[in-house]
């Protein structure tokens, strides 16, 4: 039995992109399940995410993205650190550059209208930007990781 990508069967007015970089030898083949959805996706629908080191589809990554953090935590620290814009494009370097310079682009604006310079910690806000920038980029149809696991 072969594993189906859950975002390529998807209608293709609901389908959202493909966000991942791969090798050409290695593009449409099921790569794994989502750990927050559990969904099962191709390599180029989902990635194993550095920070936190967790394969995540292309559904939940935008929302991770507004919980994002260093992965270099402070023991000290639970909640981690929530490093600067450098830091997080680079935990998302295997993303697609026409989707990760959306994401950067909706950063620096961020950063602009806040009067903030650009290598600022990045706060809440600038990281729902992100993932709003994120989500808007991949298109297709909103929706929700509850309703894909079927909470």
């Amino acid at each position: 039995m072969d594993l189906v990508c859950y975002a390529c069967s998807q209608p293709p007015n609901e389908r959202k992109k493909k966000f991942v970089r791969v090798e050409l030898a290695f593009v449409g083949n099921c790569w794994g399940f989502c750990k927050l959805c559990n969904i099962a996706v191709c390599n180029e629908h989902g990635f194993k995410n550095d920070n936190p080191r967790e394969f995540q589809c292309v559904y939940c990554v935008g929302p991770e993205m507004r919980n994002w953090r260093r992965d270099d935590k402070d023991p000290e620290d639970p909640t981690g650190s929530p490093g600067d814009m450098d830091e997080f494009i680079d935990a998302y370097s295997r993303i697609k550059p026409e989707i990760l310079d959306v994401v950067k682009k909706a950063l620096i604006t961020y950063f602009e209208e806040n009067d903030k310079p650009a290598g600022s910690p990045l706060d809440p806000g600038a990281l729902i930007r992100a993932g709003e920038a994120f989500e808007r980029a991949v298109g297709g149809a909103k929706v929700r990781v509850k309703e894909i696991a079927g909470v």
